[in-house]
Parts: structure tokens; sequence; C-alpha cells
């Protein structure tokens, strides 16, 4: 069966820009080897998107400073959210646990001569067999 084609109709807008505004989205284009109203197409079909009150964006060295922080590559917002959780979870077998930002920090800071693993396991063991009575 032969694909359907939807045709796109294209409407040509006149926009006044701040110079600076302007210049910004130029050097854009220039270093995607693209032209400024490519660009500038491009943003607008990107922002449909995300309708959020408060939208959040990255520049290059602020995603950058991320994925260090993460050892991760992010390329979409779904991405910094699924390394954020899981750079706040633990896993135990199949079962992730997220933990509060504050909980994991103190716990890490007082996982000392062991690996991260190990002292987990450690403490999960430690007070399971707590909570059943078993200490």
């Amino acid at each position: 069966m032969p694909e359907a084609r939807v045709e796109t109709r294209l409407m040509q807008l006149r926009v006044v820009l701040a110079e600076d505004l302007a210049n910004a989205y130029q050097r854009q284009a220039e270093f995607a080897a693209k032209p400024i109203e490519q660009v500038l197409a491009d943003r607008l079909a990107a922002s449909l998107h995300h309708a959020a009150a408060k939208p959040i964006y990255f520049d290059d060295s602020e995603r950058q400073e991320l994925e260090r922080m993460l050892g991760k590559n992010v390329l979409s917002s779904r991405d910094v959210l699924i390394q954020i959780r899981n750079a706040l979870s633990v896993r135990l077998g199949n079962v992730r646990i997220t933990l509060q930002p504050g909980l994991l920090a103190r716990l890490k800071s007082r996982c000392i001569g062991m690996k991260w693993d190990e002292y987990l396991e450690k403490i999960v063991v430690e007070n399971l067999e707590r909570y059943a009575g078993m200490r």
C-alpha cells in the first residue's frame, strides 16, 4: 500500500528582532552552516512541543557541565530526567529505589574504604535484618 503524502503549507512571516538577538541567531546559523531563517524555523518548531510555564534551557557549556556531573551524554530533556533519576536511585536486583538527594549524599559520605555496591548491600541487609527482628 503506498504511503499517504501529507502536504505541508508554508507561510512566510516578517519578524522584527532586537539587533543583539538577531546577531546571536546569525552566529548560530553560521556555526550550523544553515540560513538564519532555517535556524529560526527549527527553533520555533522545536518550541512547539514545549509549552511549559517555566521552560529550562541549557547552553552548551551548561549542558557539558551537566554531562560531566552525570557521567553521561544528554540529548534531550527526557535524557536529563532519566539520568537524574538514575543518579538518585539504587538498584537492588530488579527493583529500583529512588532516594532523596540528601540521603544519597549522606550515605555516600559514609562509604569509606568500601566499594559503593558492597557498602549499599551491607547497609540494606543490616537494616532489613534489624527490621525483621534478626539483629
